[in-house]
This record gives structure tokens, C-alpha cells and sequence, in this order.
């Protein structure tokens, strides 16, 4: 298996991962959203490849903090396909975008997970990560 980052080659690949993820999305639609992630410094995909097949996914993101040095790195999409999962694919990808976020600068990690994903937040927690369950969201349209 390869970590490696996403190439627009990729992209008819992921959209099944994203659907099972629980986000469906058309090629071009997802095309528009990975190219703005991607042209962030410190941001992007990465994905984990199996025989020519793409198993996982995990988007990164880092920004800069105010009340502490260092940046911020946030994992906001992660899935090993279903038929990939209980292998390790998981944690080599994890593994990846921690690196990923360490060589961006990033002094604090967290990754966000729905509540219903049971067993991603069991997952986490076995590789270190603490739950913090104070998190407000607003749409910006409301």
C-alpha cells in the first residue's frame, strides 16, 4: 500500500470513498472543492493506494493560531473503503496526514467526526486522540 497526494487522475476513484463517507458528490463539483483545498499551503488529500485502487482518503488542513505558537491541523475527511477496513490502512493513512501536519507547522492536531461514527471515534481514541465535545457550528445562511 502507498500514502501519497491526490492527482486529478484520482478523481473518478474518490467519488465512490466520499459517497461511502456519507458526502455524494458529482466529479466536477468534487473537482472544484479538492482544487481549493489543494491551493491552501499546508492543506491537501491524501490518498491510500492498494493494487491500483484508491482504499482511503483524508483531506488536511492547517492554519495559523492566535492564542498559542504553532498552527492548528485539522482532519476534516477521513475513510478507508469498507472492504480496506481492519488492515492497518487506517492507521498508515492517519500516520500520513499527521506527518503531513507536523511538516506544515502544526503544533496541535484534531480531527472532526460525526456523532453517529461509533466506531471512527473508537479508532481515534485508540491513536491518541482525546474527545472535546464543546463545538459550535452555525450556517452562515441562517
Amino acid at each position: 500500500m502507498t500514502i501519497r497526494p491526490f492527482a486529478s487522475s484520482d478523481l473518478p476513484k474518490i467519488v465512490p470513498l466520499m459517497a461511502e463517507l456519507g458526502y455524494p458528490a458529482n466529479e466536477a463539483s468534487l473537482a472544484v472543492r479538492i482544487a481549493a483545498v489543494c491551493a491552501n499551503p499546508g492543506d491537501g488529500v491524501l490518498l491510500a493506494e492498494e493494487a491500483g485502487g484508491i482504499v482511503g482518503l483524508a483531506a488536511v488542513h492547517s492554519f495559523e493560531m492566535l492564542h498559542r505558537p504553532g498552527r492548528l491541523g485539522r482532519i476534516t475527511a477521513f475513510i478507508v473503503s469498507s472492504s480496506a477496513r481492519r488492515r492497518g490502512v487506517g492507521r498508515q493513512l492517519l500516520c500520513a496526514a499527521e506527518a503531513h501536519l507536523r511538516s506544515a507547522g502544526c503544533a496541535k492536531l484534531e480531527v472532526t467526526s460525526g456523532d453517529a461514527r461509533h466506531d471512527a471515534h473508537a479508532f481515534y481514541a485508540a491513536q491518541g486522540y482525546e474527545e472535546q465535545r464543546v463545538h459550535f457550528v452555525k450556517n452562515p445562511a441562517t
